[in-house]
């Protein structure tokens, strides 16, 4: 099982949006980061966007999970940080320790993000993470393996019942403080309702049917944005 789960996961880095140039710096990125961090790190993971094949290259981040054995030093993380600012692509990388990967403590234990976009930077959160189960989530259903073994080998999957929680707390925050909020909103709906994660834009298509009629114009303005590029908040003409 694994091993086809591993092997659909590379052919998705050769499909849809994701060019080989993208295929070929991502794993040069966790190539580097293994050079840089040597045998701490156990694997990083590519997931969002880029592993559900709807990679958009004027809004998206390249999404990645990288599993370590023990927190990193400050020489570690300084060096992860250098070699995320020239990937050519923007990195948002979340590292942590095995021991931290499993953890179902909410707000998530994790060692620190690296942001590269406006100048690549660490980023500790010493309070958790609120993010990081709904990031665990979709590793384990979609992520693909740039470097060590498949997801399956590290993660184990997040009780639903703590996906909803982190939803639910990250509720109010998304639509001041996330890209594209209305299609946020919408792949929030449908977590609920599937009990599962999906991209913002299958979520987007899916509001577009299911939701009342009144909401519509806003959400298609909304994935006409997000086909464009544009990731602000919609006032849809009627």
């Amino acid at each position: 099982m694994n091993e086809k789960m591993h092997d659909a996961g590379i052919a998705k880095l050769h499909d849809g949006p994701c060019s080989c140039e993208l295929e070929t710096a991502l794993r040069g990125y966790a190539a580097r980061l293994k050079e840089v961090n040597g045998d701490n790190l156990v694997g990083a993971f590519v997931f969002g966007s880029i592993a559900r094949q709807c990679y958009h290259p004027q809004i998206s981040d390249a999404d990645v999970l990288a599993v370590t054995t023990r927190p990193c030093t400050e020489r570690e993380i300084a060096a992860s940080v250098s070699v995320s600012q020239h990937v050519g692509v923007p990195i948002d990388a979340v590292f942590v320790s095995c021991e931290q990967l499993n953890s179902d403590q909410f707000p998530s234990p994790i060692d620190f993000l690296i942001k590269s976009t406006g100048g690549a930077k660490a980023v500790r959160k010493p309070e958790g993470s609120k993010e990081f189960l709904l990031h665990k989530e979709d590793v384990y259903e979609v992520g693909v393996p740039l470097t060590g073994p498949c997801p399956h080998e590290l993660l184990n999957p997040v009780p639903w019942s703590l996906v909803e929680q982190c939803l639910d707390r990250l509720f109010p925050h998304l639509v001041p403080n996330f890209k594209n909020p209305e299609l946020m909103l919408c792949r929030a709906l449908y977590s609920h309702a599937h009990r599962r994660q999906c991209s913002k834009r299958s979520a987007g298509e899916w509001a577009a049917r299911a939701l009342p009629k009144r909401w519509r114009p806003l959400i298609r303005a909304a994935l006409s944005a997000y086909a464009g590029g544009d990731t602000s908040l919609k006032t849809p003409q009627e």
